[in-house]
């Protein structure tokens, strides 16, 4: 299938989405490697996760004119190694996303939300408020987007130690197809506001920030 969207977004910000229906061997056919590249993409041991990285990068030069490359900083953030882009990255089943954007942070989730685990957890990363504020038809679908939100916010703030229920907080919203939301990470007494978008893509929901 590869690219099957890719969108210019308010704030400088460039989002793509693409879904693996390729094999292995199409998508090393189409990545040029590097003798780095190469030498880790030979260490992975799982196939889904030599196909996430393989399609992350091909999905980047797809976004952008030029040939970049990925690197990751001490907690584990993904970034380019020229730093000309600020990049969120995520994966669910056979989507990949990307957002991009030369001036701001960006962080950015993805998930399916036919899964039913979400509902397993929901004590442990919801707030007793947050929970009252779920409404009972499309419960799942608001649920993941509570997850993406919070899984969002943690990375963009990239700072560990952060509790999904202790620490962040997403404010109550109507859920449309698509749409936005306020979401607050409180921590060291100061409360840190974020604005978040998402929209519903197939049977995924993508929910993404760019501060």
């Amino acid at each position: 299938m590869g690219l099957i969207l890719k969108k210019e977004l308010a704030n400088d910000c460039i989002l793509g989405v693409w879904e693996i229906t390729e094999d292995i061997n199409e998508l090393i056919s189409i990545h040029k490697f590097n003798k780095a590249d190469q030498a880790f993409f030979n260490k992975l041991n799982k196939q889904s996760r030599k196909l996430e990285w393989i399609t992350t990068r091909i999905l980047l030069n797809k976004l952008l004119p030029e040939n970049k490359k990925i690197i990751y900083n001490k907690n584990e953030k993904p970034y380019l190694s020229d730093n000309s882009y600020k990049i969120g990255i995520s994966h669910s089943k056979k989507m990949v996303t990307l957002i991009l954007s030369q001036k701001h942070d960006v962080a950015i989730d993805i998930e399916n939300v036919l899964s039913e685990r979400v509902n397993k957890v929901i004590s442990k990363f919801l707030s007793e408020k947050e929970i009252k504020s779920i409404n009972s038809q499309n419960k799942t679908s608001q649920l993941y987007i509570y997850w993406c939100a919070k899984e969002t916010l943690y990375k963009i703030f990239n700072k560990k130690n952060l509790n999904f229920k202790k620490n962040i907080f997403i404010e109550p919203f109507n859920l449309k197809k698509e749409g936005n939301f306020v979401g607050n990470i409180i921590a060291q007494e100061l409360i840190n506001r974020f604005s978040l978008n998402y929209f519903f893509l197939n049977n995924f929901v993508i929910v993404w920030c760019c501060k």
